[in-house]
């Protein structure tokens, strides 16, 4: 999911082969966004891009033309386009006085364009290629900086390649109140990314997947007797049997008063290997130590790795393809203002296709609230009816934390293990950004909480022992309910055995065994 590519060179070309200036190129598969503090990153750019620059000072002339969204103590203060000839054409700080248009011969640079919460959930357009948005920047812009950022809906629609993750078209504006921001990724395949780049980058991997609830247990006879399988209940009957045996021959060989039973029993229970009633007797201390034996072992294995072996919870198999999900008669719900339903009906597969027919018959649309979950009572309706969403893995991950809030800290969905649809992307960062610390600290929280390997395990937080085709073991924390439990296994078999031993000692006439 995260890839690496090494490599230093900030100032490489990234209009491929083509000799003339970068803007007028056929090939519009280059863009690019740098976030700095410090103006010399930008002085060695060849190719066009837009700057976010945050701090004080003059810019230096540049080779290419470069639009800076221009940020003092984090707040907005002018959008100005720099020129190859040293011109600087100011698109002043309200929106009604921006003019995207070409002056003094520097070619125009349009605005970013942005996806209504596609996948991923910010997709930008430029004339020199598609970027798009990653959450997590997007949180670190409105938290840590202040940024204001405003979402505008326009009537164009994007279109995305499922086989390559090709984009083209746009879908609206990000205003930072006057003037267009946009951070993130640049949505391009992965293939063409290693092609292309010489720097140092972080590439993600934005395949869009579905979400559905995580799978319950299955619910047989034996669920009755649960959290203990049969291979628990048997070992408990064996020890019981043995018991038993072990009372009938302490009757047969001495009278044993009330007084040696009961310390017997707590001797037992205590896990003692003597009791002082009746040590002197060698087969009747044989005995005991086997009892002994047979029940720390149950108590000692119960609480480790062969009771996560034998307490095997299965559940359910949970939905992973389009094909899944047609099988089990579930519905797929399709984010609104995507083009989501359009790439169902093109996809070859007639699985997909059917999901897009009944979604657009049904009307199976969702939107977001403000902390960026779907819509509360789609939601539930989704839960309910078991059915499954459009996601992406980086949109659960960034409100991951605001889903277990709204469930009372349970997470309710899990994702698809295989991609539903391919869409490919990257962030580039800066090695001297500013916020590289911001960053790496998001990528650090979701490999400590273990969420990446969560979602390659297809299970975002496993609260049970999973044991079932598709999802590798993984083992319950031991609880208090185990060891009462366990207790209780132990303890019954002791009364059970004290009720024989009681039996055989008032009415020796009737002994079960002779």
């Amino acid at each position: 999911m995260i890839h690496e590519i090494i490599g230093g060179n900030h100032s490489v070309n990234l209009a491929s082969g083509n000799p003339g200036p970068f803007w007028e190129s056929v090939d519009h598969s280059r863009s690019w966004l740098m976030i700095t503090n410090d103006w010399n990153d930008i002085s060695g750019v060849a190719f066009s891009l837009h700057v976010a620059f945050f701090g004080e000072g003059q810019p230096p002339v540049p080779k290419v033309p470069i639009l800076i969204h221009h940020y003092i103590d984090s707040k907005f203060k002018a959008a100005q386009a720099l020129c190859p000839d040293g011109s600087v054409n100011s698109y002043g700080s309200v929106h009604e006085e921006m003019s995207w248009t070409p002056r003094f011969g520097c070619p125009e640079i349009s605005p970013f364009k942005v996806s209504y919460r596609g996948l991923p959930p910010y997709i930008y357009h430029l004339p020199s290629g598609p970027i798009g948005l990653d959450m997590d920047i997007l949180w670190i812009l409105t938290q840590k900086m202040q940024v204001e950022v405003e979402l505008i809906e326009t009537n164009t629609w994007l279109r995305i390649d499922p086989t390559t993750g090709a984009l083209s078209g746009s879908i609206g504006m990000v205003m930072n109140r006057s003037s267009d921001m946009a951070m993130g990724n640049m949505v391009r395949p992965i293939e063409s990314i290693l092609r292309a780049l010489d720097m140092t980058r972080l590439v993600y991997d934005l395949d869009a997947k579905f979400a559905v609830v995580k799978p319950r247990p299955v619910a047989p006879f034996l669920n009755i007797v649960r959290p203990f399988s049969v291979l628990i209940w048997m070992t408990s009957l064996g020890i019981t049997l043995i018991c038993a045996i072990t009372f009938t021959l302490v009757n047969k060989h001495t009278n044993l008063p009330n007084k040696v039973i009961f310390w017997w029993m707590l001797g037992v229970f205590l896990s003692q290997s003597r009791s002082a009633g009746f040590a002197r007797n060698r087969k009747v201390h044989l005995m005991m130590v086997l009892w002994i034996f047979f029940t720390m072992c149950l108590d000692h294995f119960y609480g480790s790795n062969f009771r996560a072996n034998l307490i095997a919870v299965d559940y359910e198999p949970s939905p992973d393809s389009a094909e899944d999900l047609v099988n089990l008669g579930r519905r797929l719900y399709v984010p609104e203002g995507t083009t989501f339903l359009s790439m169902l009906d093109d996809h070859p597969d007639t699985n997909y296709q059917i999901l897009g027919q009944i979604a657009r018959q049904e009307g199976l649309f969702f939107g977001y609230d403000q902390q960026g979950l779907i819509e509360s009572k789609t939601e539930q309706d989704i839960l309910q009816n078991e059915d499954g969403f459009i996601t992406n893995e980086y949109m659960g991950l960034a409100t991951f934390d605001n889903l277990e809030i709204r469930h009372g800290g349970q997470n309710p969905i899990r994702f698809s293990r295989q991609a539903l649809l391919a869409l490919t992307g990257h962030f580039p960062l800066q090695l001297n950004s500013p916020y590289k610390y911001e960053i790496d600290h998001v990528i650090l929280r979701l490999q400590e909480g273990g969420i990446i390997n969560h979602i390659r395990e297809s299970y975002i937080k496993p609260k049970f022992l999973l044991k079932s085709q598709d999802q590798q073991v993984q083992l319950e924390p031991f609880l208090l309910k185990h060891v009462l439990t366990s207790l209780f296994i132990l303890c019954g078999g002791l009364i059970l055995s004290g009720a024989i031993l009681i039996l055989e000692y008032f009415t020796p006439k009737y002994h079960i065994f002779k």
